[in-house]
Formats: structure tokens, sequence, C-alpha cells
């Protein structure tokens, strides 16, 4: 089996990505997989060249958009992309709304 190209990320890379927000989060968020990043968690692909996710709760949504800021996430295209890794930005549809 091939590696992923270098815009690809498997699902151990997706993961990580989550267990690392998870460790600095102080609040939980239900996230729906969706498209290719179910497709990917659940062994079907090898990779997927993002994170689709649905945040199905209002008010959880809004604490998820104020946390991915503030850890250097910025608006993109309709999803959310940070410069440490433009490959590890979910896509999160929808605009924030600061309280």
């Amino acid at each position: 089996m091939t590696s992923p190209g270098p815009y690809r990320l498997t699902g151990d890379k997706m993961l990580q990505t989550l267990d690392n927000w998870d460790r600095l989060m102080n609040f939980r968020v239900q996230l729906i997989a969706c498209g290719g990043t179910a497709l990917t968690l659940l062994k079907i692909k090898e990779s997927t060249k993002d994170i689709d996710l649905i945040v199905p709760v209002t008010d959880e949504y809004k604490k998820l958009m104020k946390f991915v800021k503030s850890i250097g996430y910025q608006e993109k295209g309709g999803g959310w992309e940070t410069h440490s890794d433009q490959r590890m930005a979910p896509h999160l549809p929808g605009s924030f709304e600061p309280n």
C-alpha cells in the first residue's frame, strides 16, 4: 500500500488532531464526521483532503468556533485553516458569530 500524498489526511492524523483539541478544550462538543472524513475514519478510504464535521448543537458550534479561532485557525473559503499545517484545518460550515 502506498502512503497518502502530502496533502492528504489519514484517519490516525485526524484522530490525533481531535485528541489534541480535546486536551485543550474545557467543554464537550458533539461532532459528526461526514463525507471523506467519515469514510477515512471507518477505514473505507485511506485518506481525505480535509476534515468535514457537523456540529448539530448551535451553542456547541459557537463555543467550538471561538476555540478554533483562539488556537490560531482562520476562516477561509467557507472553512477554517491554521498556518501551522493548512491540511489539518477542518471544514466547519457556517460563519463565526462571537457572543
